[in-house]
């Protein structure tokens, strides 16, 4: 059983996480995705995130965020997005230190 301590410990854990991703899109126009985050909007080139790099862009209209990844269900693509953030934007690193 949990002490009240760890109940309190956790509880706060919790009240401090951030989502790293809120929201995406894929511009087909430009080949380019666009994450939508608590610290502005960010693009890259789809082909620069390799999970990503082979996807059709009619499957790329099906990703999905969830609370900790960006997910493709029909290819089983999962992606952790606080990490994949990390790789595109390290200057975002002081920030998503409470999105793992």
């Amino acid at each position: 059983m949990a002490t009240e301590a760890e109940y309190r410990r956790a509880l706060d854990t919790g009240a401090a996480f951030r989502r790293a991703v809120l929201s995406l899109r894929y511009d087909q126009s430009n080949d380019a995705v666009i994450f939508e985050t608590p610290w502005g909007e960010r693009t890259a080139g789809r082909r620069s995130i390799e999970p990503l790099r082979n996807v059709p862009p009619d499957m790329m209209r099906k990703a999905y965020v969830s609370a900790v990844g960006i997910h493709i269900d029909e290819l089983d693509i999962d992606i952790n997005s606080a990490g994949l953030l990390l790789v595109l934007f390290p200057d975002l690193r002081p920030e998503l230190s409470n999105s793992f």
